[in-house]
């Protein structure tokens, strides 16, 4: 999905930039719980196995893959001299009403969390 759709655009936004002098720029939506990713369990090939499936992992191992993926990209437009930025950013928790929509036993999770 998010990795083909950046291939299928990077050499628009790069030829947009050159032609507009306005920088490119490429921001995916990581997260912080990538770092749960052991060294020894990130296997690219296990990664859509039913075998010992866990939807926590799975998550995990995506957000790493998109944080590879950025650095990897990086490389590749600042060699290439582009005018394209790509970024992986963890949004945080943010104080907001979807938060605090529906308090649970009188405190809201954001409470809990901080």
């Amino acid at each position: 999905g998010h990795f083909l759709l950046t291939k299928m655009l990077l050499e628009k936004m790069i030829d947009t930039s050159n032609k507009t002098g306005i920088q490119g720029r490429i921001i995916n939506i990581s997260s912080v719980i990538h770092s749960w990713v052991k060294r020894t369990c990130f296997c690219f090939k296990d990664m859509l196995s039913g075998k010992n499936y866990n939807g926590t992992r799975a998550y995990a191992q995506s957000k790493l893959a998109m944080i590879l993926h950025a650095k990897e990209m990086a490389r590749q437009l600042k060699a290439r001299n582009a005018r394209v930025t790509i970024n992986a950013i963890h949004p945080g928790c943010v104080n907001d009403l979807l938060c605090c929509a529906e308090p649970r036993n009188g405190r809201c999770e954001w409470k809990i969390l901080y």
